[in-house]
C-alpha cells in the first residue's frame, strides 16, 4: 500500500468513527506528523489531501518549510525554546507545547511584531513524568489566566495533555478558554491525548471523545509492518 493509499484509508476510518459519534468529519482535523520523514513522502501525503503537517523539532520543520510541492498549514508540535519562537512564528499556524508563562510572553511579542495573533495549545505533564516537557496538571488554570491576562498576542485554543503510558481516554469537558481531559486505567492504545495518537485500524475514541484534532504519525507504514 502507498502512502496515498494508507492516508486515505486512515481519512476514511476518521470519517467513519466521527460519523458514528454524531460529528461532521470535516470538523476533525487529520494532522500527519512529519518527523523523520522526507519532503518526498510528505508530498506524497499532500497529493493525498493531507492539508496540514506537525513537526516535532523546529530545525527539521525550517528544513522543510516551503519544500512541499503545495503549499501546507504547519504546526510545531514538539518542545520549543524561547530562543527559537523568533525562527517558527511566521511559519505555523499552532504551537502545541506551550507549558510556560515566559514562553507563552515571548511567543506573544513575537506575534505582534509579526502583526499576527497565534493560535496555541497548553501542554500538560498529567503524569509528572521526569522525560516529558509539560506544566503541572494543578497548574494549568492559573497559567490560562496568566497568560489570558498578560500576552495579547497569543490566543489559547486547548490543551495538549500527555498521560502515562497505560492510560487511555475517558471524557473530556471544557472549562474556561481550555478542554480538559480525563484519562483513565486501560490498556495502551494511544501514546498521546488530545489528538496525538499512534492510530490503529479499531482505536478512533479520541474523535468519540469530541477530540478536533488528530495527530497520526503512522501514515508511512504499509500494510501493517
Amino acid at each position: 500500500m502507498s502512502i496515498g493509499e494508507n492516508y486515505l484509508e486512515i481519512v476514511e476510518r476518521k470519517n467513519r468513527a466521527a460519523v458514528r459519534s454524531g460529528r461532521n468529519p470535516e470538523d476533525v482535523l487529520l494532522l500527519a506528523v512529519t518527523k523523520l520523514h522526507t519532503v518526498e513522502e510528505i508530498n506524497q501525503a499532500i497529493s493525498a489531501g493531507a492539508t496540514d503537517a506537525g513537526e516535532n523539532r523546529v530545525q527539521e520543520l525550517l528544513e522543510k518549510y516551503d519544500r512541499t510541492a503545495e503549499p501546507v498549514r504547519w504546526h510545531l508540535i514538539g518542545h520549543l525554546q524561547t530562543n527559537k519562537v523568533k525562527n517558527i512564528i511566521d511559519k505555523v499556524v499552532l504551537i502545541h507545547s506551550v507549558d510556560s508563562l515566559k514562553l507563552a510572553k515571548e511567543i506573544s511579542k513575537r506575534a505582534i511584531a509579526a502583526d499576527k495573533v497565534m493560535d496555541i495549545l497548553i501542554e500538560i505533564n498529567i503524569g509528572m513524568e521526569e522525560s516529558k516537557s509539560g506544566v503541572p496538571a494543578e497548574d494549568v488554570e492559573s497559567l490560562v489566566k496568566e497568560i489570558a491576562a498578560e500576552c495579547e498576542g497569543v490566543r489559547i485554543r486547548g490543551e495538549d495533555p500527555g498521560p502515562p503510558a497505560g492510560t487511555i481516554l475517558a471524557g473530556y469537558s471544557v472549562h474556561g478558554h481550555v478542554r480538559r481531559f480525563r484519562s483513565g486505567g486501560g490498556r495502551r492504545r494511544h501514546n498521546r491525548t488530545g489528538g496525538k495518537l499512534h492510530l490503529r485500524k479499531e482505536k478512533l475514541s479520541l474523535i468519540l471523545n469530541g477530540i478536533d484534532c488528530m495527530n497520526v504519525r503512522k501514515w508511512r507504514k504499509c500494510n501493517g509492518h
